[in-house]
């Protein structure tokens, strides 16, 4: 992709449906599709959903070998990542924090 900016909202609702095992629902609306998760109380789930956005915009990270958990916390994601820890403190911010604590139990 090129070097164009692409804009992202993300929203979030309390969603308490049965099939909803975090009591949330967080959609990213692109301009040209939008994503939803349900388990962002699971750090690999708040992963992949933030790589997913990234990847929504045209960004590429790159996971080296299989896709393990310790890859999909891995390398590329850590909190010196600039556009991943913003996108964890949107979501973390939308959700009002509830998330927070269970997430800062393991190295992000």
């Amino acid at each position: 992709m090129g070097e164009e900016q692409i804009s992202v909202a993300l929203k979030a609702k309390r969603d308490n449906h049965p099939m909803n095992p975090s009591g949330w629902s967080i959609i990213a609306f692109a301009p040209s599709a939008s994503i939803r998760c349900v388990r962002a109380h699971q750090p690999t789930h708040l992963a992949l959903f933030i790589r997913s956005i990234i990847g929504l915009c045209g960004h590429r990270l790159s996971v080296h070998g299989s896709y393990t958990e310790a890859e999909f916390l891995g390398p590329d994601y850590n909190k010196e990542n600039v556009l991943i820890k913003e996108l964890e403190d949107a979501i973390h911010k939308i959700t009002q924090g509830e998330f927070n604590a269970t997430h800062n139990k393991s190295d992000l």
